[in-house]
């Protein structure tokens, strides 16, 4: 079945995408093949050089301990978690640019919807590098503010 050979061509598929030796050059490498297809701020990003080397020394740091623990978390990612979103009672802040070519917002919207405590945010005009970078205060501001309101509820401080 297609879900039975997902992680396997998954993995062959990742395994050339994020090889375990990843190098400057071919971070810069991927990155131009990318901003060749990104739009919006996404490619405004990568035009600027004090922003497109704060995103290369990024995802450089991603591989530094090799490409094998980013190759996972995507796997995990690709695979049914084997229990529906709802079950999740933890609080989940979600931030997306809706501009994203890379993870189309759609999909995040639905998880959203099926969060049964988020509070997510949707950047006009935003791309996929580029909400990190654009809103990163106000990205750094929510996740430090005091505990409030519901999506908070669950967390104490000192604890």
């Amino acid at each position: 079945s297609l879900h039975d050979a997902l992680p396997i061509y998954l993995r062959r598929r990742l395994r050339d995408f994020r090889p375990d030796e990843i190098s400057e050059a071919l971070v810069r490498a991927r990155m131009a093949r990318i901003a060749q297809w990104l739009g919006g701020e996404d490619l405004r990003l990568m035009n600027d050089p004090q922003k497109l080397e704060l995103l290369l020394r990024t995802m450089l740091e991603t591989g530094r301990q090799d490409g094998a623990g980013n190759r996972s978390e995507i796997e995990r990612l690709a695979r049914p978690w084997g229990f529906g979103l709802r079950k999740i009672r933890l609080p989940v802040f979600l931030f997306h640019g809706d501009e994203d070519r890379i993870m189309h917002p759609g999909p995040a919207r639905r998880m959203a919807r099926a969060l049964t405590d988020c509070a997510a945010t949707f950047y006009p005009g935003e791309g996929h590098f580029s909400v990190l970078v654009n809103r990163a205060d106000e990205l750094m501001h929510v996740l430090n503010r005091p505990p409030a309101g519901r999506v908070m509820s669950h967390f104490v401080a000192g604890k």
